[in-house]
C-alpha cells in the first residue's frame, strides 16, 4: 500500500531523492545513467530524472512513498536542523527554510511536508533571490514562514489572510502583518488555484 502521493517525507537512510509518482515533478525526462537502490526486500532501478522545486529527484514508480534524502541534502550544501519536540527544518544555501511535521498513524512521527503546499515556494528559492536585497535575514525567514502558514490554513487570499492574523482568531500565530507585507514583496501575491495548491 502507497503512503499519500501528496507527502514527501524526510529520510535518513535514502542516498537519494526519490518520488514515486510524476505529476507534481517538473522537466521528467530519461537519462543515460541508470541510479540502482535497495532496501531489505528489493532492489529498483531508475533512470528517470525530474525536478520538485529546487531538489532534483530519481523517480521510482515501484516505491511506496516519495523521499527526500538527508544526506543528499546535506551534500548539497543543505543543513538540517534536527528537534525532538519541535519542527525539523531544511535551511536552503539561499537561507529558506523548509519546516517539516510529525505523521500520525501508520506513520507515525515520520516527517513530512506537503507538496502540494511547498511546490511554490521551492520552485522560487532561487528565482526571487534577488527580491532579498534590502532585506534582513530574519524578515525574509519571518516572510518564508507567512507564506507557509498561509499555506497551512487553506490559502486565504492576502486581505483575508491579514484580517485573520490582525484577529484574535488564529491563537499563537506567529504572524504579522509586516511579514505578511514583506511576503508580498519578495515573493509576490498569493493565489490559491482550483486543486488547493499555492502558486506565486
Amino acid at each position: 500500500m502507497n503512503f499519500c502521493e501528496w507527502k514527501l517525507y524526510l529520510n535518513s537512510c535514502a542516498t537519494y531523492h526519490s518520488p514515486f509518482v510524476d505529476w507534481y515533478l517538473k522537466n521528467v525526462h530519461v537519462v543515460d545513467t541508470v541510479l540502482k537502490g535497495s532496501c531489505n526486500t528489493v532492489v529498483t532501478t531508475s533512470n528517470t530524472k525530474g525536478l520538485f522545486g529546487v531538489f532534483e529527484m530519481r523517480l521510482n514508480r515501484r516505491g511506496i512513498a516519495s523521499l527526500l534524502s538527508i544526506p543528499q541534502l546535506e551534500g548539497d550544501g543543505y543543513k538540517v536542523t534536527y528537534d525532538t519536540d519541535a519542527d525539523w527544518l531544511i535551511t536552503t544555501p539561499a537561507g529558506g527554510k523548509i519546516a517539516f511535521q510529525q505523521d500520525t498513524g501508520l506513520c507515525n512521527c515520520m516527517l513530512y511536508i506537503y507538496m502540494s503546499e511547498n511546490h511554490a515556494g521551492l520552485a522560487l528559492l532561487k528565482t526571487v533571490r534577488k527580491n532579498f536585497e534590502g532585506f534582513a535575514k530574519k524578515q525574509v525567514e519571518k516572510a518564508l514562514l507567512a507564506c507557509n502558514v498561509q499555506a497551512m490554513v487553506g490559502h486565504p487570499f492576502n486581505g483575508k489572510f491579514n484580517q485573520m492574523v490582525s484577529s484574535s482568531s488564529m491563537k499563537n500565530c506567529p504572524i504579522y502583518p509586516v511579514r505578511i507585507t514583506n511576503s508580498l514583496a519578495i515573493f509576490g501575491p498569493h493565489h490559491p488555484d482550483l486543486r488547493g495548491k499555492s502558486v506565486r
